[in-house]
C-alpha cells in the first residue's frame, strides 16, 4: 500500500471514532440503534486491523484505539434492549353450533 493509501484510511479509522461515539452516546435502547452501533463496531475494528501504527502519530495512538474498541464493545454488550412491541394476535374463533340448534336431537350438555 502507498502512503497516501494509509493515510486515508487512518483519516476513515479517526472519522468512524468520531461516529462510533455519537452512536453509543445515544439512546440504546431500541435493536435498530443497536444493530447499528454493532455494525459501525465491526467496520471500525476490521479497519483498525488494516491500518499500520506507524502511519497515525505512534504506538500510543494505535494502543488508545484499540483500548477504545475493546469499551464500545463492552458498552454494546452490556446495553439493554427494549424489545419491539409485538403486534397483538388475532385467533380465529369458531363457534360450534350444538345438535339442538341444526335441528337435530343430541345430548344436552
Amino acid at each position: 500500500m502507498t502512503r497516501a493509501d494509509e493515510l486515508q484510511k487512518v483519516q476513515e479509522l479517526y472519522l468512524m471514532q468520531i461516529e462510533l461515539w455519537k452512536v453509543l452516546d445515544e439512546d440504546m435502547s431500541s435493536a435498530a440503534a443497536l444493530r447499528q452501533a454493532r455494525e459501525q463496531l465491526k467496520t471500525f475494528a476490521a479497519l483498525l486491523k488494516q491500518v499500520s501504527w506507524e502511519h497515525m502519530g505512534g504506538e500510543d495512538v494505535y494502543m488508545t484505539l484499540q483500548q477504545m474498541c475493546e469499551e464500545a464493545g463492552q458498552k454494546l454488550s452490556h446495553a439493554p434492549v427494549r424489545a419491539l412491541a409485538k403486534k397483538p394476535t388475532v385467533v380465529k374463533r369458531t363457534v360450534m353450533r350444538s345438535a339442538q340448534s341444526k335441528g337435530k336431537k343430541g345430548k344436552k350438555c
